[in-house]
């Protein structure tokens, strides 16, 4: 069949946000779509489109550019992480223990070389968050739980200028049978590393 007669119908809409939509997620069960844009980062409940209540609305963070879910170690829910025209990153977790979806944001942080945030990917295996800024920052960032309050933070692993590369999308991957993880980056200009 060719792909333009795929029997493709909308089935809901989204009321509630307003402006542009930037970027969108959805948890790897498929119940809850974070989506990102102007008015911030909202959450849907995937069975009937509904709002989820958020924990902080868009304010001085700026217009939400990325949203990704990420699923770390220890954790039972997937974990939200956003990143912002403002250059902040920040994580949301669902509460354990109700009945009612209910986040709670765990860290909110602005990158140390403010730039609007344009790509985040997560490595499960070791619980890495790295990002990319328009001015051409790659950061990778340690999560990890406090052993006293139980409280996710996380540490900056690196920051690294790539002149005129303009990243525009990243993730991880294993090269050469390694358990280390490497960071591809890929950049809107045609000229710089990868």
């Amino acid at each position: 069949m060719p792909i333009s007669r795929l029997p493709y119908v909308q089935h809901r809409g989204v009321e509630g946000h307003r402006g542009s939509i930037f970027a969108l997620a959805v948890t790897g069960n498929g119940a809850i779509l974070a989506s990102g844009g102007s008015h911030g980062t909202r959450l849907w409940n995937v069975a009937d489109m509904s709002a989820i209540e958020r924990p902080s609305p868009a304010g001085i963070r700026g217009t939400t550019m990325v949203v990704i879910w990420a699923r770390q170690t220890d954790e039972v829910h997937d974990v939200l992480y956003a990143g912002t025209q403002n250059g902040y990153f920040y994580c949301w977790r669902q509460k354990e223990g109700v009945r009612i979806l209910i986040f709670e944001e765990t860290f909110a942080i602005q990158t140390p070389d403010i730039g609007e945030v344009t790509a985040m990917a997560f490595d499960s295996t070791n619980n890495r968050l790295c990002l990319c800024t328009r001015n051409d920052f790659v950061q990778s960032w340690a999560i990890s739980k406090d052993p006293v309050s139980g409280t996710w933070m996380p540490t900056n692993i690196f920051s690294r200028k790539l002149t005129n590369f303009a990243p525009q999308a990243i993730t991880f991957a294993a090269f050469d049978n390694s358990q280390d993880r490497d960071i591809i980056v890929l950049g809107f200009h045609n000229s710089g590393p990868v």
